[in-house]
């Protein structure tokens, strides 16, 4: 008689309807788990703030699928919805002073809220509802391993409080380390709110059986921070694709004559990055071909800040803006396009970020133009010969970069992305070491 398939509950907040990377990881995770032993049951929350949906995602979950949701206390939804004008606002000069006056003194009424009563962040209101309907599901279906991923770090909380209130093991996945965004959370910079996110980092990681990450620099940062948690508990399972979702795609050229550089995803205002566009600027001003030929696609959410960057240098001629698509149609975009951007910041802990993004980029299969700092996404694109990788704030090393791409595709000579193996980061394989993860924790 065969073995019974073992049941782990994964406690999400991005799930299907909701779209973006934090969902795609838990989405092929649950997708791929019951191949390797596992039966996979979900919780997470009803009516969320969508900032993107893609019902594709839901096609990719087995159909038979048990997925419970629970209520939520979440004012920060509020706030998201009330300035979430700023995301799409081409020009805050256009606004009356009274009104730029009423929407800074909103955001710093958002900054306090946030700092102060938001701990460890806005979704902490979903903890009490979301620990209450998984112990009910951890009796009702005999559940053997408790699996949270965040962000949100209260996901984590949740996770812990399960663990202490049933002892069933627990792992928990950090897409972000704790503290990757303060200025999300902790705007002000006030040290008391520093320590007190560290403080929980800290119980989160002595708790849980194992914790996950999504790159070997993020476990280094962990492991040098918490010098006493033994190495074992720390491992690395990166993002990753799905070769098939790329396969047999019709081509969504939309500048069919035009050398076309696109990014998709969002486009925050810290990640605007104006290097970039004084680079456009620059090149358009100087070549009268590139002028002609170019074009950059921003595919997702652009932060009001980064359309401000684009009018100021007058680029509106040579960008095109386009909201949120459906992932299929997402890489039918990235696969007709020349060059793929890829933006990553500058913050203190940007080096650690392994995004989502990049992956997609490799099952689209076209040169990367990365603007990143050392550390793992130019580690990658070195290493895999996916294309060229630019430090932040170098305007020189974004026009090189530009313009080597730019000659390459009118001599004709522009090819794909890189020949080398990237099975390793396939998400079935990517499933089989969180089942192996899985298997050592409740055989413990």
């Amino acid at each position: 008689m065969a073995n019974p398939m073992k049941k782990v509950l994964i406690v999400a907040y991005y799930f299907p309807p909701l779209g973006g990377g934090g969902t795609m990881r838990t989405v092929k995770f649950v997708k791929y788990l019951r191949e390797f032993g596992w039966e996979p049951v979900v919780l997470t929350v009803k009516a969320p703030h969508y900032l993107a949906e893609d019902s594709w995602l839901e096609s990719q979950l087995p159909e038979d699928l048990r997925v419970y949701r629970s209520r939520a206390f979440l004012p920060g939804r509020f706030f998201r919805k009330t300035l979430n004008h700023s995301y799409a606002d081409p020009d805050s000069r256009r606004q009356s002073a009274f009104k730029r006056l009423l929407k800074s003194g909103f955001q710093f009424g958002k900054n306090v809220v946030y700092t102060l009563a938001f701990t460890p962040d806005e979704y902490v209101g979903w903890i009490p509802f979301a620990v209450k309907k998984a112990l009910q599901l951890i009796e009702a279906e005999g559940i053997d391993v408790i699996y949270t991923t965040a962000p949100p770090n209260s996901l984590h909380l949740i996770g812990k409080k399960l663990h202490r209130k049933t002892s069933v093991p627990w792992v928990a996945d950090f897409r972000d380390l704790w503290n990757q965004y303060p200025e999300s959370y902790n705007p002000f910079g006030w040290k008391w709110k520093a320590r007190l996110d560290d403080w929980l980092e800290k119980r989160v990681l002595e708790t849980c059986q194992k914790a996950i990450v999504v790159s070997e620099t993020m476990k280094q940062e962990l492991s040098a921070k918490y010098s006493d948690l033994h190495e074992k508990k720390l491992m690395v399972i990166t993002n990753g694709f799905d070769p098939e979702d790329a396969r047999n795609l019709k081509l969504k050229r939309l500048f069919p004559e035009k050398f076309t550089v696109t990014h998709s995803g969002t486009l925050f205002a810290w990640r605007k990055t104006p290097e970039l566009f004084e680079a456009i600027r620059k090149l358009v001003d100087a070549n009268p071909e590139f002028s002609r030929d170019f074009k950059l696609v921003l595919i997702g959410i652009v932060h009001a800040e980064v359309r401000q960057e684009i009018n100021r240098l007058k680029l509106n001629d040579w960008v095109h803006i386009l909201p949120y698509r459906s992932y299929p149609e997402m890489m039918q975009m990235l696969k007709a396009s020349d060059v793929l951007l890829l933006i990553v910041g500058n913050q203190p802990h940007a080096g650690n970020v392994l995004t989502l993004k990049l992956f997609d980029y490799m099952n689209a299969q076209r040169p990367v133009l990365a603007i990143a700092p050392e550390g793992e996404v130019a580690n990658a694109v070195d290493r895999f010969k996916l294309g060229d990788a630019v430090l932040p704030r170098s305007k020189t090393g974004v026009v090189k970069a530009l313009d080597y791409f730019f000659k390459k595709w009118k001599s004709g000579a522009l090819l794909g992305s890189s020949n080398e193996d990237l099975s390793v980061f396939f998400r079935r394989h990517l499933t089989e070491q969180l089942a192996a993860i899985l298997d050592e924790v409740a055989k413990a």
